[in-house]
């Protein structure tokens, strides 16, 4: 049999099973009674045994033999000592990937002779029983005997198992052959869309068009196909999903050499690897994922010894989750060393330059935190070669940008550090919430979504444009102004979009919602890539109308001068006063203070002079309007009275009269009156007029 064209089918299987067998190795060290991965290995090495043998690699056939024995002998023996040869398993397993390497490049290689070291190594633990005897009994166990002869544990590792099960079950499909079978199903897509806004169109420019039965059935089947292919297109991008099994699986190796070479003890806890992602995000984020978690190992984790000092166990660790949430996958890095010094992180920014003093004591922690994305910077003076001298958080952050994700950093010193992604769950695709601004559709992200309110008019106005929100107030910005479409000054109840990117929460004011819904990323062309709005791409929504998606990124990097340049127009305030109103005339008295109210000012009415001192001592005001002659104390008297007492000697005073002589007037302006209106020529515009010379912000 010619075994040499089925060499490449061979690789690729056989790196699968290397990995899962690593993998499963790693478990088992730490753990010898986890039966669950000892099963599992046991079926990837006789996997493994079988299929070199038959492509004509007896080397690796016998390297996946010796690996078979080893494994049952640890798992007979349920004790840690007996599991000291994995470590050479492990040696074998970079060597069979070496071969695999060699095999890709065009040379014809095996192992001739890692083979005899493992029997010599199984031997020692199973002395006397045959070779090919002793591999079919562990590889293929039955029954209740085999039940019984190894103890149930099992290490917090969730969804493995199901997950290479369905693998196995998986065929390789070339990546270019799916995103250009995608892109023909997006352009049917579009041009389905298209039809049906022009079939709407006719529709309403001709009454009969509703009528006519051919017509209508062309409308109807128009939908079917509409529907057929959205129904083939999420078929399609399922199948541009791979599970981030394939992203993690490499880390149990990683985490167990780098924590021996630091002598450190780590526990790694991964979960969520059935958590599906378009596969060309697996290839981008995988540098970032690993430069985070060698950053865990090397930076966050202590030495037990250090642990222990400080109360803790001395097995640190180191938890990778992954969870999907509307329209994104999360992924977190965890692990509760050290933490990051806040205080520390402060004083190197000032020291290297990076904020001046007064900058560092008003960042919030989290933007301290986000200083070591910034290249060059750290606190760390010698550079090592496990995460090198803290270059490299930057590159994560550049490359979370490149693919319209996001990050956020917590920490808590001596408790944890945790690093959490956001990323697309699609590239071809994603969630956005379509909005209205000044007629025209526009398409924003869900992912940086993090609510949807109204805010009444009102409210808006009386705060200035602000929106309280949480134990915030943000300045709401108008999609409108952004878009240089003219702003309108809110008039009834508007609808904001609260965003969220980098910790930075914005508040977006749009003309209204329309839906929240699946689009289609579309290249915008370098005219609008360019443009001074800021846009990721276009879409097109149903009826053929092409969208603009927003870069959020490009928002939060200008948000200050846009907080300045495109803030909400709401009208000026006026100062509301507190304004007592003496006259003994009744309707005199109810018409003075009716204006006032109008005004927006609150009023509080007094019968004469008498009553008005006494409010006057025990009420604060801004203004008294008070008339010239009344009974017991006139208006003279009451103003004299206001001008000798200390509390209300600056409070300025109106005063009304029918009798409007020169020496009234005089008289009035002697006693301290800041400003006189003759009842006769009196009208609401001169009260107002009055006032507002007195109080301009009134």
């Amino acid at each position: 049999m010619q075994t040499g064209k089925y060499l490449k089918i061979f690789v690729e299987e056989g790196r699968d099973l290397v990995s899962r067998l690593e993998r499963d190795l790693v478990r088992l060290e730490r753990a010898p009674t986890d039966t669950e991965a000892a099963e599992s290995a046991l079926r990837a090495a006789h996997t493994l045994k079988g299929s070199s043998r038959m492509v004509g690699l007896p080397g690796v056939s016998k390297a996946a033999h010796g690996i078979e024995s080893i494994i049952q002998h640890c798992v007979d023996e349920g004790k840690r000592e007996a599991c000291e040869g994995i470590q050479l398993l492990l040696d074998v397993i970079d060597r069979m990937r070496a071969v695999f390497d060699a095999i890709e490049g065009g040379e014809t290689t095996d192992l001739p002779s890692i083979g005899f070291e493992l029997e010599a190594k199984s031997a020692e633990g199973q002395p006397g029983k045959d070779e090919e005897e002793g591999a079919a009994a562990t590889a293929e166990p039955e029954g209740e005997e085999k039940a019984a002869k190894a103890p149930r544990f099992r290490l917090e590792d969730e969804g493995t198992s199901r997950q290479r099960d369905l693998r196995a079950d998986g065929i390789r499909v070339r990546t270019d052959r799916l995103d250009k079978l995608f892109d023909q199903i997006e352009s049917a897509l579009v041009a389905d869309r298209k039809m049906l806004g022009a079939l709407r169109a006719l529709r309403e420019f001709y009454p009969g068009f509703s009528s006519s039965h051919l017509l209508g059935n062309l409308v109807e089947q128009f939908h079917q196909q509409s529907a057929m292919l959205g129904e083939i297109r999420q078929s399609m991008l399922s199948l541009r999903m791979v599970p981030l099994a394939d992203l993690f699986e490499g880390y149990p190796r990683m985490t167990r050499d780098l924590a021996a070479e630091l002598e450190k003890n780590i526990l790694l806890l991964i979960d969520g690897e059935d958590t599906e992602v378009d596969r060309n995000l697996v290839d981008d984020i995988r540098g970032s994922l690993t430069h985070l978690v060698r950053n865990a190992i090397d930076h966050g984790i202590e030495k037990p010894g250090e642990r222990e000092a400080k109360g803790k166990s001395p097995a640190g660790t180191l938890s990778i989750r992954a969870y999907h949430k509307p329209g994104a996958v999360v992924i977190e890095v965890e692990d509760d060393g050290r933490g990051l010094d806040v205080g520390e992180l402060r004083e190197t920014a000032i020291r290297k330059g990076f904020l001046l003093p007064s900058e560092a004591m008003a960042t919030s922690d989290e933007d301290i935190f986000f200083l070591l994305c910034r290249s060059g910077f750290t606190t760390r003076d010698t550079a090592d070669e496990v995460s090198g001298r803290g270059v490299g958080l930057d590159v994560v952050k550049n490359t979370l940008e490149k693919l319209q994700g996001s990050m956020t950093i917590a920490s808590e010193k001596n408790s944890f550090t945790r690093f959490r992604l956001f990323l697309p769950q699609s590239m071809a695709s994603m969630r956005a919430l379509v909005v209205e601004a000044g007629g025209y559709r526009v398409a924003i992200p869900t992912l940086f979504v993090e609510k949807c309110v109204v805010a009444s008019a009102q409210r808006l106005v009386s705060r200035g444009g602000l929106l309280p929100y949480m134990d915030e107030r943000l300045h709401v910005v108008s999609l409108d102004a952004i878009l240089g479409l003219s702003a309108k000054t809110p008039e009834s109840d508007t609808e904001v979009l609260v965003m969220r990117y980098r910790g930075k929460r914005m508040a977006l004011a749009v003309n209204r919602m329309i839906a929240e819904q699946e689009i289609l990323i579309k290249d915008a062309g370098e005219h609008l890539r360019d443009s001074a709005v800021g846009i990721l791409g276009v879409t097109v929504l149903e009826g053929g109308v092409v969208a603009p998606i927003l870069d959020i990124r490009y928002m939060h990097e200008r948000w200050a001068g846009l907080e300045f340049s495109c803030r909400m127009k709401v009208p000026k305030l006026r100062r509301a006063l507190n304004i007592l109103v003496v006259d003994d005339a009744i309707t005199s008295r109810h018409v003075v203070s009716s204006i006032l109210q109008d005004m927006g000012h609150m009023v509080t009415q007094a019968q004469d002079g008498a009553e008005g001192w006494k409010i006057a001592e025990r009420e604060t005001f801004d203004l008294v309007v008070t008339d010239l002659e009344m009974p017991e104390v006139d208006g003279i008297e009451l103003v004299r009275r206001i001008r000798r007492t200390e509390r209300t000697s600056e409070m300025p005073v109106i005063m009304m009269s029918v009798r409007s002589t020169e020496s009234v007037v005089a008289k009035a302006y002697g006693a301290g009156v800041n400003a006189f209106i003759s009842k006769e020529k009196f009208d609401g515009n001169l009260l107002r007029k009055t006032l507002r010379n007195l109080f301009p912000d009134a």
